[in-house]
């Protein structure tokens, strides 16, 4: 399962860079030439829900940050899940890629096809924030 996420790197308000990457099944991921300083750093999936580390630490080499699972369900990108994401699913229920109505915004588990496994995903975050900086 791979996800692709933007991470900010910000000392203040505007973001210093950004980066789009893909992550391994594990939800790891690298970026070479990072900046070294303090940063509040954050990461958001086009459907999840938005992490936030505040104070993080960048140095020379390798850089272990841990945002956690990311919570899915946001369907618009709004960074909340709520009756919009869950009127985008109903849409697209029971529809696969290629069928005509197929919404790839409301596929949470990306396995091509919208469905309980989603439902349950978006259920899981549902009147949920996500965080902010």
């Amino acid at each position: 399962f791979r996800r692709l996420a933007l991470c900010e790197w910000e000392p203040n308000t505007t973001p210093a860079h950004s980066y789009n990457v893909t992550t391994d099944q594990n939800g790891n991921f690298t970026i070479a030439d990072v900046p070294k300083g303090t940063f509040t750093i954050t990461v958001k999936n086009l459907h999840t829900l938005k992490r936030v580390k505040t104070s993080q630490v960048v140095t020379d080499g390798n850089n272990t940050i841990n945002f956690g699972t990311l919570l899915e369900g946001d369907a618009t990108n709004n960074n909340v899940v709520d009756v919009f994401d869950f009127s985008l699913l109903l849409n697209t229920f029971y529809k696969a890629m290629g069928e005509s109505g197929y919404d790839t915004r409301a596929d949470f588990n990306a396995d091509n096809i919208i469905d309980v496994f989603d439902f349950s995903l978006l259920l899981n975050s549902f009147y949920q924030n996500g965080e902010e900086q």
